[in-house]
């Protein structure tokens, strides 16, 4: 049985800023009076508005890209030349990045030539930089892009992501059992297929959104446990981002899943708690001694 509908390719009709920061903050509050105490609200609003309306069209005009891109760097950086305090102004450009972030994964997945899109953006920015003095190759390496936009294409590459069980069957089975149990998944036959060589470009698995964090301290716990191994990708949360989506087909994971666990970090007490339950699930599983580790030789 599925719990899930054909997935949209437009940007959410209700995304708004404050939306965007019950997303990414624990307590979006104080995110919110950020923005603004500097004034800058409104100006991601009207520019969300705006994205929403051309992603709707075809062909899409990708001028407006860039002319918004250009706009909101000009905005952004004349606001943070005038605060002092640098805690404040490093939280504030931990919370624009994170707007930027999420914004583009939601507009490359919506676009229909999303590389352009994304060299057009990188076009605007480095001209942007150029007559304005800023550091161009500090703002590419804050928002992680490079000449081909990799980082937001590489969601929409082809192939099988999964991970190899280096435990016991048994093991595996009890702890995906768990996971049902505790609400987190629906179905523990389409979960499990994670850990199998799935061999489909379209699979998508229901979880609950509201264990996302829960679930990136227990994966840090079976990839420090050697008890997982990442294969077809590099990084051990990529499957996750790759095929979970919540109970009306929306991906989990918008942005990078690095991210959202920095983000969960913040609150020190809570991400211990989290860890520690993750340990308490798997601390009888062993790794099988037939396995193979990425690091053995």
């Amino acid at each position: 049985m599925h719990y899930y509908k054909i997935p949209s390719t437009v940007v959410d009709d209700n995304l708004t800023i404050e939306g965007i920061m019950s997303k990414l903050f624990y307590n979006d509050e104080k995110p919110i009076q950020l923005l603004r105490k500097h004034n800058l609200e409104e100006l991601f609003n009207n520019s969300i508005q705006v994205i929403k309306l051309e992603v709707e069209k075809r062909p899409i005009d990708f001028g407006k890209f860039r002319d918004i891109a250009s706009s909101v760097l000009v905005s952004v950086n004349s606001k943070l030349r005038e605060i002092t305090d640098p805690y404040e102004k490093g939280y504030l450009e931990l919370i624009l990045k994170e707007v930027a972030d999420y914004l583009l994964s939601k507009i490359t997945s919506a676009a229909g030539n999303s590389g352009k899109l994304i060299i057009e953006i990188i076009s605007a920015l480095e001209t942007t930089s150029l007559l304005n003095g800023y550091n161009f190759e500090a703002l590419i390496a804050l928002l992680q892009l490079n000449r081909k936009g990799s980082k937001y294409l590489a969601s929409r590459l082809d192939g099988s992501f999964y991970y190899q069980w280096n435990g016991n069957d048994n093991d595996l089975n009890e702890l995906i059992q768990t996971l049902k149990a505790e609400g987190w998944i629906a179905n523990t036959r389409d979960f499990k297929k994670l850990f199998t060589n799935h061999g489909d470009q379209n699979l998508r698995i229901a979880f609950s959104p509201g264990k996302i964090y829960e679930l990136l301290a227990l994966f840090d716990e079976l990839k420090s446990n050697g008890l997982i191994t990442p294969r077809g990708c590099k990084g051990h949360f990529y499957p996750l981002r790759r095929y979970l989506v919540d109970l009306e087909n929306n991906f989990l994971f918008e942005n990078d899943p690095k991210t959202a666990k920095m983000i969960a970090k913040r609150n020190r007490s809570k991400w211990e708690k989290m860890t520690n339950t993750a340990k308490s699930w798997i601390s009888g599983f062993k790794v099988q001694k037939n396995t193979k580790l990425p690091w053995s030789r």
